[in-house]
């Protein structure tokens, strides 16, 4: 016959369930392994003693595991880095483009750019040719 608690994250202590709790409230998108392992260099928990599967069960069971938390209602999804809202982060870069024949020689271009992260705007595009590194602007 089947054990009644079969399924549930049964080699939790209390404290250790209350510990596990609280910091996916508090923290709801870190990884399991990164809670572990945390806990575990701060030496609340002794290595190896807790299983990711135990604390995922214990997650699951109380409705605070990743997916829903993610795809709830009121929650959006968002990338690693995906800024919060538009202007609050810009990213810039710098790439090779082709290159430009000018009075009878080739001059590297360059095609420099700024993207908004939010909105994926491109806030600035130029391309300069560097003759001698000088970054010229191309007319």
């Amino acid at each position: 016959m089947p054990r009644s608690d079969r399924g549930r994250a049964q080699a939790l202590t209390t404290e250790q369930r209350e510990l596990l709790l609280d910091i996916r409230r508090e923290y709801p998108f870190a990884t399991v392994p990164t809670i572990l392992r945390t806990l575990t260099a701060d030496g609340r928990i002794a290595a190896g003693v807790i299983s990711e599967t135990t604390v995922r069960r214990l997650y699951a069971e109380r409705g605070l595991d990743r997916i829903p938390l993610r795809d709830g209602p009121t929650s959006k999804a968002r990338l690693r880095w995906q800024a919060e809202r538009p202007r609050a982060l810009l990213h810039g870069d710098v790439c090779h483009g082709p290159s430009l024949l000018v009075g009878g020689s080739t001059r590297p271009l360059r095609i420099h750019a700024l993207l908004d992260d939010a909105s994926r705007y491109i806030v600035a595009l130029e391309a300069h040719r560097c003759p001698s590194g000088d970054g010229e602007r191309v007319p």
